[in-house]
């Protein structure tokens, strides 16, 4: 990877079965509720078999950043495989207030109009 910032790997082979066993569950669980049907499933236990196990290193491009804003520093990054962000971001009080308050008002329009056709 010259040229490019770049981390080792973070789990070790064995870890990284783990996690797969672990996310790969509740898919094989849905697909055996799907595959019988029905309104009620009785399903005491299943078994999975894994063949052919390999291990296959992927370099997946990640974006880290960092601003400014108002004397705070924000951090964020940005997953180039699934396009995910992660990070903080400023809130602006006054935004909020003003938001919240057009909601009431909006409300209590449709209140009045409400209760106005009903007279």
């Amino acid at each position: 990877m010259s040229g490019f910032r770049s981390e080792t790997y973070q789990a070790t082979p064995q870890e990284a079965l783990e996690v797969a066993k672990k996310s790969m569950t509740p898919m094989i669980n849905q697909t055996i509720y799907q595959d019988i049907g029905g309104d009620e499933q009785q399903i005491t236990g299943s078994t999975t078999q894994l063949d052919d196990i390999g291990i296959k290193y992927v370099l997946l491009p990640i974006w880290i950043s960092s601003y400014v804003y108002k004397n705070k520093t924000y951090q964020f990054a940005i997953n180039g495989y699934t396009g995910q962000v992660s990070g903080k971001r400023p809130f602006s009080p006054g935004k909020i207030i003003a938001l919240v308050l057009v909601i009431l008002i909006v409300i209590a329009l449709i209140f009045f109009l409400v209760s106005k056709g009903r007279h």
